[in-house]
This record gives C-alpha cells, structure tokens and sequence, in this order.
C-alpha cells in the first residue's frame, strides 16, 4: 500500500510521535509510507490562540524560523520514512497514495474536504481536542466522511456517545522496548524515594493535582523526591528538592523512569497515555488516577492504583499506599512490567495495516 501520514507539525508530541512510529511499523511491513507536514502549522491560524506573537517562547519562535528556513527533519525521532514539507495542506500538494490519514483534527478537517480520488480517508484520533481550539469546528471535523481510527477504547465509545459514529479499529500505541526497559541508575534505596511525573501546563494534565499529592506523601516521609520531565519549563515554583529534566533525550526518559519506584498520573482526561506505558517497562509502579486513556492497558488493583481525575486526597492515599508498602510496589511493578510487554509496535502497526487492507477491501 501507498500510505500518507498528514501530521500539523513535527514538534515533540505525543500524538505526533505515535504517528511516526506508525510510519516506521508500516513501512518496516513493506509499505510505501511518505510523512507530509505543512510549512507553516494549521494552528497558527486559530484566532483562539490564547497568547500573542510577542508573548510566544523563545523556544516556539526557533521551532517556527527552523520550518520555515531549516533542515526538513526530525531531530528527536528516528523516522525512517520519506518526509515531506508542504507548502501548505492543499490537496494538489498530496503525494500519490491508496491511504491518506490525519493525525489531528486540524489535519483531519484539511483531507475531510479532498475528493475521493482512488484513496482513503482516515483520522487517526488521538483525543477530543478541544483545549486551544473551537469545539464547533472540532466538533464538525468529527462528523466529516472519513474512516476513524481510535488509540483507545474510551476513544470509540465516545465517538458513538457523542456523535453516533462507530469506528474502524482500536488501536493502542506501542512502547519501543528498546528503549524503554529497566536500567540500574541508582540505588534501590534511593529509587524507592523518588516519585516521577510528567510536567505540563495544560490544566488537564494534572501537573498541579500531582504536584499536591506529592506534597502531602512527603509530610509523612520527608525523603521523598519528585522527579519531572517536560518539552517546557515551568512556570510555577516545584517543591524543594525537584528534579526537573527539560526536554530530555529518547535514551535519557530510560534512565529517568528507571530512577523511580513511583510514576505518578495525575491527568483529568487522556487519549492514550505514553508516559505511564514507558514507566511500567521500566519497573516503575504506577499510580493513575482513572482516565480513559490508560483503562486498555492498567488493571486497576492489580497493574497500577487508580483514584476518580481531580480526587487529590484519593491520589494522594495511593501514592502513600505505595511508597509505604515495599510489597505491593514490587507487586505493582512486576505486574505492570509484565502487563505491557504484549503491547508492542509491531502489534500495533499490523493492526493498523489490517484496518487499511480491510477499507480497500470494501472500496474495490
């Protein structure tokens, strides 16, 4: 097959690195896959953008400017497919291909409105992202002629909840078990105090409901330490004693989720979680509150502890459950680790293939 990848941008997602692993698991199958990205992000063009041109980080300016003037790759991403940067999202800029498939609304509203053309027309859909855009447009894009493809279960029941639309598949992202597997970095002593999270700004990551859990577990054991990554830096004060590694490396997350006992998932809402999924081949024990995003792969009480989103108090109670409780960590932990190697890239990527053979199937 002849397959296109339609991405916005290729900044350090996670929706966008789950689609270049798809590129590399296609083509690694022996499809012909091509990557395509606009010059410029459809993005920048959405009146809600909340923050103005002279408000932007440095760090997004730089990202702009390297779109617009540098070298057509990904630095941080292995891609082993062709990449193509348009000059805008328009159907005659299309290579050939028997599938198109968006990876954001934005991508998806672009190819809703391509003619049929001999292909097919997917979205992969990775949330309902409504955050810094319209829910009207976003909304629309949902109910546009396109195949759909969800990264989790919660995904495909919201699809037919909310917009009566059933999907063609589930398919759960991967974890390259290359990458992410258990490293001696510290002490086991010292890996049982340290508690891992993701930083974000966005509200409904949780960043400040984690924050707060951690707080509360370090006033009954004080040599608790948090550790964090994230692609920006924060913009809050992090309890004493943080470690805080900004944009780290693909081999460095190994090291970082191999230093913890506890990866902490403090999320509202989530398409499919990455994070939690690189935390449990790493040995870490996870404690997540109970989002969508992570009920295909955590098997709550037994592969992870779970407390309802915005429940710090119940957060909290867990977090101390596990860091009290050498047992039921490595209990956790075994259980997670093992839980998670069935979900692999290539499983992933064949059921992807099988999705697309099956819609060919049907068009001839």
């Amino acid at each position: 097959m002849r397959i296109t990848l339609v991405l916005p941008f290729v900044a350090l997602t996670g929706g966008v690195r789950v689609a270049l692993a798809h590129a590399n698991g296609l083509q690694a199958l022996g499809h012909q896959v091509t990557v395509v990205y606009p010059r410029l992000s459809p993005y920048t063009t959405l009146e809600s953008r909340p923050e103005p041109w002279k408000d932007r980080t440095w760090r997004e300016i730089r990202y702009w400017v390297r779109c617009l003037t540098g070298r057509n790759e990904v630095e941080w991403y292995p891609l082993r497919t062709p990449l193509l940067r348009l000059p805008c999202l328009g159907e005659d800029q299309m290579p050939d291909a028997d599938i198109i498939m968006a990876v954001d609304w934005m991508t998806a509203e672009a190819i809703a409105n391509y003619s049929q053309n001999n292909r097919v027309k997917f979205w992969l859909i990775q949330h309902y992202e409504v955050w810094n855009s319209p829910w009207e447009r976003v909304d629309k894009t949902w109910q546009q002629p396109l195949r759909l493809v969800t990264v989790s279960s919660w995904l495909a029941d919201f699809a037919w909840r909310r917009f009566g639309r059933q999907v063609d598949g589930v398919v759960v992202p991967g974890v390259d078990f290359s990458l992410f597997y258990p490293v001696s970095v510290c002490a086991e002593a010292r890996r049982r105090q340290r508690i891992g999270m993701l930083y974000h700004t966005l509200e409904w990551k949780g960043a400040a409901d984690g924050i707060r859990a951690f707080e509360v577990a370090r006033e009954q054991y004080p040599d608790l330490q948090l550790v964090m990554f994230g692609r920006v830096k924060p913009q809050q004060v992090l309890p004493s004693g943080t470690e805080f590694h900004y944009r780290p490396k693909q081999n460095q997350l190994r090291e970082i989720y191999s230093s913890c006992g506890t990866w902490l998932v403090p999320s509202w809402a989530e398409g499919c979680h990455l994070p939690p999924m690189e935390a449990m081949a790493c040995r870490c024990a996870v404690v997540s509150t109970d989002i969508g995003g992570v009920a295909d792969y955590i098997v709550p009480g037994h592969t992870a502890l779970v407390s309802s989103p915005q429940d710090t108090v119940a957060l909290a109670t867990n977090l101390l459950s596990v860091v009290s409780d050498d047992a039921l960590r490595e209990q956790l932990s075994d259980a997670g680790h093992a839980q998670i190697q069935q979900f692999t890239w290539e499983r992933s990527s064949r059921q992807l293939e099988q999705i697309f053979q099956r819609a060919l199937a049907v068009r001839h």
